[in-house]
């Protein structure tokens, strides 16, 4: 099968204890929607919470983040998109820092 488009995504490159996270990506338009496969990899306990959990598009999670329990640390995600004839898009690659100091406002 003929590889898909690549993906695209909008994120922040860092969070703090305080605010959520979201991360969405931009998926090529067909009649049907790829399906998408989310992995994190530098934190095992979150790689396996994105292979149980059907994120779609956009994963978003609530402030402080409880699901990335490192604090002060990369962590980078990759995401890739599959469609009904077993042809995938090259990895997308997100990376994002979380402080454990809050951003002053």
């Amino acid at each position: 099968p003929k590889p898909l488009p690549l993906l695209s995504a909008t994120y922040p490159s860092q969070i703090d204890p305080c605010c959520p996270l979201t991360v969405a990506v931009s998926v090529p338009h067909s009649p049907r929607p790829p399906s998408l496969s989310w992995r994190c990899l530098d934190d095992q306990a979150f790689d396996s919470y994105l292979l149980t959990t059907n994120v779609g598009s956009i994963l978003t999670l609530p402030g402080g983040t409880p699901s990335l329990s490192r604090g002060d640390a990369w962590y980078t995600l990759t995401v890739t998109a599959h469609n009904f004839l077993g042809a995938e898009s090259p990895p997308l690659t997100v990376s994002f820092y979380k402080s454990l100091t809050p951003t002053p406002s």
